[in-house]
């Protein structure tokens, strides 16, 4: 659940926008989460957004990962359905 308080006010899923923002802003390269606001509300638009509009899927041993055509993914456990966090295609191994 991307609603998960993880520390203080801040949720799962607004802390895992913000991660993919940071990693990019170290790493030299654009986000596809780039302008996104990292807030719960934020969070939960972009899941059914990739949700509704998946472009590809991946189903490993334990997560399933699904993105949508803008490159937005998002991973979850495979036998919880618990989110995970955001994904980047271009980054993507598998």
């Amino acid at each position: 659940m991307s609603s998960r308080k993880i520390r203080g006010q801040t949720t799962e899923g607004a802390r895992a926008i913000a991660k993919k923002q940071g990693h990019a802003n170290s790493g030299g390269y654009a986000s596809v989460f780039q302008g996104i606001e990292p807030t719960q509300l934020n969070a939960e638009v972009l899941i059914q957004n990739i949700l509704t509009h998946p472009k590809r899927q991946f189903m490993g041993d334990k997560v399933t990962d699904i993105y949508n055509d803008l490159g937005q993914g998002v991973r979850f456990d495979k036998n919880t359905y618990a989110f995970i966090g955001f994904l980047e295609e271009f980054l993507a191994t598998q």
